[in-house]
């Protein structure tokens, strides 16, 4: 990959169409294409809008979201057929009700959207998340101490998490927007230690959102030990494909149906 380049926020200064990485700088991905497909059914990328359907996240995250706006967003998950419904841990209950007898999941957020709480606090929500039907977890680390260079804190912090619902898919929310590159490096090591099977760039409610260039650095270090969720502002088919090409294997968004349509 390029060197030369400029980033602020996870994207080139300057550049004036962000998520087209794959036609307006094409070396960012080749490195990572053969690694990224293999993530993907049959090793090949979604041909139609509504393949892409099964790898996203449907995400509805914004705090003043009603009653009906989550039923709704359960009914367009099973319509569109999406991974999973992605929400605040509040709903998890209501979710798992609307989702059951369907393949989609409820994901619930725990320490969201800015993961500096208490352990406890982290591990009694995540508890009552599992507890009331989630099976996935999107955990935001304790980005300050990772910036604080107190790695060994964040790890038990996320691990005792992960302990604490056994079963249940952990994807470790890295916020790399407010992290410096060996931040980032230094982040997903450690929640992979912890025992995340999946990475995840943002929450969203940061500075930054998903781009090539974290989604890249995840996927080298996760291998094919655990995946990498892209996040935050996601809003195009042609990002949410340029994240996949540079690989991701799971995509979340609050503008899924716009994707699956596009």
């Amino acid at each position: 990959m390029s060197s030369e380049r400029e980033w602020i926020h996870g994207q080139c200064v300057g550049c004036p169409v962000p998520g087209e990485c794959g036609k307006r700088c094409p070396d960012l991905l080749e490195d990572l294409a053969p690694l990224a497909l293999g993530w993907l059914r049959g090793g090949k990328l979604p041909a139609k809008p509504e393949d892409l359907a099964p790898l996203i996240d449907h995400t509805i995250l914004m705090p003043e979201a009603t009653r009906p706006v989550i039923e709704r967003a359960c009914a367009d998950a099973v319509k569109w057929g999406f991974a999973a419904v992605c929400l605040n841990s509040a709903w998890a209950e209501l979710a798992a009700r609307e989702l059951r007898g369907t393949r989609v999941a409820v994901c619930a957020t725990v320490g969201f959207p800015l993961g500096a709480v208490a352990t406890a606090a982290k591990v009694a929500e995540a508890r009552a998340a599992a507890e009331a039907g989630a099976s996935e977890l999107d955990v935001v680390i304790h980005v300050g101490l990772v910036r604080s260079g107190e790695d060994a804190d964040a790890r038990d912090d996320l691990r005792a998490v992960v302990r604490a619902v056994p079963g249940v898919l952990v994807k470790a929310i890295l916020e790399t927007c407010c992290l410096s590159q060996d931040e980032k490096a230094r982040a997903a090591h450690l929640a992979l230690d912890a025992g995340a099977k999946f990475l995840k760039t943002s929450t969203g409610f940061g500075p930054g959102g998903a781009n090539v260039r974290d989604v890249s650095l995840l996927r080298k270090i996760a291998g094919s030990a655990a995946g990498v969720k892209a996040s935050g502002g996601v809003r195009t088919r042609v990002m949410a494909m340029e994240l996949l090409r540079s690989g991701a294997n799971r995509i979340g968004s609050s503008a899924s149906v716009k994707l699956v349509k596009a």
